[in-house]
């Protein structure tokens, strides 16, 4: 099936269905919401076109190590085995649409004037181990343009610097497409065609730019312009060209389309150095530069070393050696036998200046997989060390500060005597991926010198307005530039320049930090630990962030663990160095979520990075969660189901074991016990206010402040206006009701109530408990099946019952 376009047919799997699951804490297995999110570019073709929605969900879930045994569709309850059962998404005509089997009718229709629709399938699945996982798929239709005919569209691809005969290609290209032979071509070239390469035309003598005036013919004669010699040349750049053509056949109407041209990017490493610096080579500087190529890739060594010019200086190896251009020698980047990459040295010629290449073979690897060999550039700048260096993290905006070109004028001229008139800068970056600058609101994509006033007129450009819009793609991208003052001492001015500089924009990928080793799901991590990263996210010298997302498969609480922990909220602004009256940064704490599934998981939270100037970065915090398979604290819980609970509860000092060694999962919890559970989760407040109206609970008992702090913050009334019974085992029902006060009164949770359907014993359990008991089910406290609602809770289910309480 051809992909075209942005004409996208996007299955979006979404969290919809709460169907949740009931109560026995030790039944087999648990249902689980489980989102993810499949998107499949679609023609949007009429007939029978369709996509393979089995292989789509397949796929994806073998990814994640799950395998999917039978699928539930709408209200129909079909079971399907992905095995062997087909399930596809299609058009059938141009506005309806049909999901499940191939003998299903329509379901519905594209609104009336082609927008975006969508309809939901909900589903079941059941993996090899009996767990169950449930959720919704979003189907988001979007309509096909109307008469386009997708054929007239070329798209290419080609290495970095190479050459695509264009000219000839689309001459084959279009008379297989139209059958019909190619007369003329003529090319329309937009200003943001793109940075990877340029179109010639070669005269038979001399090679010139494409002209975009001028009419190319498939058979020329005399003084027509020979189509056959339209060439493209791809540098080192990397990304994708754009042009429009119209083309002509037997002088009939003509036919419009694009050209795309995907030139590859070669691995680029670039340092630079002062004229009478030498470089020793940092094998540093060549690992970032495959993680830039492909962060998929690790580098093995290098070798196949060949300056560009000889005359530009010399490379030497370990033992002052110089290195022949027809060497065979490997340079790694870590070894004990063999040559080491930090063992070469560059030294440049006399008066040498400017960008000295230095090409290499690669050998990456991505994985266990076979190693590679792709072709490299060292690109050495000799004596052009940036003068101006911007840094940004992809896709951001930031400042150019005017400022800095002043400081240039000065150390230029050793003198403060002058300020800066206006600023030319040129060759500056002019596309998305690379980025482009931006003055007043206008996005400068254009080629060609720009110039910048500190007092402009109203139809030039301001200086003091200039900003940088990072593309898309890391890396490091220059341009060179003038200072102008005005050196006249009367009226009429008389304009001087310094020495031309040069600006650098440093796009980076750090915006995204992530932990080094897995977080134990029965742990948390305080951000204290990761404000040096934070800080330099994006190179922004940043002090505060802004969380834009928040976790899925945890929480974020600030001022954990204390009486006033409250919840993390997008928007708000948290501090690195917080003044008065400000957030502070490092006391939020990330908590992982319970889980039933023991596999490592992943969060990504999203931030928004702020300077002191306010100039922000995007970036994310990626953590991995690894769930426990025993106790770390506690022999006798080998259980996986209880592991984390049990070892969250000791972690934050919520209970111990019932000796140094073992937990107890069997034994009995009271209910004075339990209340101090609670109170001790909430940070063990100090407690007034409150009269103790219990004959049963002394000022000398463990749990006398957990009972008063119960009672004032409605979590408990008690057995009756006098007792409270702390001895008593607390029962499944009772647990869930202390829960379910303490989520909604004390902490102000939304009371969100699921279904009693999956609790097997609903109806024994007592009037005052209900309420609780769906919340539970809700929350996914508890697991569906019986509850067993006046049974004791024992120390298993009071652990897995309050972290996922605490957690979930």
């Amino acid at each position: 099936m051809k992909l075209y376009g942005k004409k996208v047919m996007a299955l979006v799997l979404a969290l919809a269905m709460m169907l949740s699951c009931g109560i026995n804490v030790f039944a087999a297995a648990d249902r689980t919401r489980h989102n993810f999110e499949i998107e499949i570019e679609y023609t949007g073709d009429t007939g029978d076109d369709r996509v393979d929605l089995e292989d789509a969900i397949y796929d994806e879930l073998y990814d994640l190590d799950f395998v999917m045994e039978y699928y539930e569709i709408g209200t129909d309850n079909d079971e399907y085995d992905l095995d062997n059962e087909l399930l596809y998404y299609g058009r059938v005509n141009s506005s309806d649409v049909y999901i499940a089997d191939p003998d299903d009718d329509a379901l519905d229709d594209l609104d009336e004037d082609g927008e975006l629709h969508e309809e939901y399938i909900y589903y079941v699945a059941e993996d090899d181990y009996g767990d169950e996982y449930y959720g919704r798929i979003t189907v988001v239709i979007v309509n096909e343009a109307s008469g386009a005919d997708l054929d007239e569209d070329l798209v290419y691809e080609l290495d970095y610097e190479d050459t695509l005969y264009l000219g000839e290609r689309m001459i084959l290209d279009l008379e297989y497409l139209m059958d019909d032979d190619v007369d003329c071509i003529e090319f329309d070239i937009p200003s943001d065609a793109g940075d990877c390469g340029e179109l010639y035309y070669y005269d038979g003598s001399d090679w010139e730019y494409l002209d975009e005036s001028e009419v190319y013919y498939a058979t020329a004669t005399g003084t027509e312009l020979d189509l056959k010699e339209v060439y493209f040349e791809s540098n080192d750049e990397g990304g994708e060209y754009f042009l429009y053509y119209k083309a002509y056949f037997d002088y009939e109407d003509p036919i419009e389309g694009t050209v795309t041209i995907n030139c590859g990017e070669a691995l680029v490493v670039e340092v630079d150095i002062d004229s009478d610096d030498v470089y020793e080579f940092d094998p540093e500087d060549f690992l970032e530069a495959v993680e830039e190529w492909d962060d998929d890739y690790s580098l093995n060594y290098i070798k196949k070393l060949k300056l560009s010019n000889s005359r530009d200086g010399e490379l030497t190896d370990g033992a002052d050696k110089a290195i022949s251009s027809t060497s065979k020698t490997e340079y790694y980047v870590s070894s004990k036998t063999e040559e080491l990459i930090e063992e070469i040295t560059f030294t440049p010629a006399k008066r040498a200046n400017g960008i000295v290449t230095i090409s290499f073979t690669a050998n990456v690897q991505r994985g266990n997989r076979k190693a590679e060999e792709v072709a490299g550039a060292l690109k050495i700048n000799v004596g052009k060390a940036a003068d101006i260096v911007v840094k940004a993290g992809v896709g951001d905006v930031v400042d150019i500060d005017w400022e800095l070109f002043q400081e240039y004028l000065e150390d230029t001229l050793n003198s403060t005597k002058y300020d800066v008139s206006h600023v030319v800068i040129k060759d500056a970056p002019k596309s998305e991926e690379n980025g482009y600058l931006v003055t007043d609101g206008d996005e400068l994509k254009t080629r060609g010198d720009k110039t910048f006033y500190m007092d402009p007129a109203r139809t030039q450009y301001d200086l003091e307005d200039l900003q940088y819009q990072a593309g898309s793609k890391k890396g490091t991208h220059k341009a060179t530039f003038k200072v102008y003052y005005d050196k006249s001492t009367t009226s009429t001015p008389n304009y001087a320049s310094v020495a031309d500089g040069v600006i650098k924009f440093e796009v980076s990928a750090t915006t995204s930090i992530s932990t080094q080793t897995p977080l134990k799901a029965s742990q948390v991590m305080s951000f204290a630990y990761e404000l040096a990263a934070i800080q330099n996210m994006g190179g922004n010298d940043n002090v505060s962030i802004e969380f834009t997302s928040l976790p899925l498969n945890g929480k974020l609480y600030y001022d954990f663990g204390t009486s006033a922990q409250q919840d993390v909220s997008v928007g708000k602004d948290y501090y690195l160095a917080a003044q008065s009256g400000q957030l502070q940064l490092s006391r939020v704490t990330y908590v992982p979520s319970y889980s039933s599934s023991k596999v490592i998981k992943y969060d990504t939270i999203s931030v928004k990075c702020f300077d002191k100037k306010g100039n922000s970065v995007k970036g994310s915090i990626n953590i991995a969660i690894q769930h426990a398979q025993y106790s770390a604290q506690f022999t006798d819980v080998k259980d996986a189901k209880y592991a984390d609970s049990v070892d969250y509860l000791f972690n934050q000092k919520i209970t111990t074991g019932m000796t140094a060694n073992t937990f107890g999962l069997t034994e009995k919890v009271t209910r004075g016990q339990f209340v101090t559970f609670l109170y001790r989760a909430a940070g063990s407040p100090a407690v007034t206010g409150v009269t103790n109206k219990f004959t049963d609970v002394k000022a000398a008992d463990y749990y006398y402040n957990a009972v008063l702090w119960a009672v004032k913050n409605g979590i408990t009334s008690g057995r009756s206006a006098t007792t409270f019974d702390p001895t008593a085992p607390v029962t499944h029902q009772e647990l869930l009701t202390f829960l379910y006060r303490y989520d909604v009164n004390y902490l102000g949770h939304y009371a969100s109530l699921g279904s009693a359907s999956y609790v097997y014993d609903y109806a024994s359990v007592d009037s005052w408990a209900q309420n609780a008991v769906k919340w539970a089910v809700g929350k996914n406290v508890v697991d569906y099946g019986n509850l067993l609602p006046k049974d004791a809770g024992t120390r298993a289910t009071v652990a897995l019952w309050l972290h996922r309480m605490l957690t979930l």
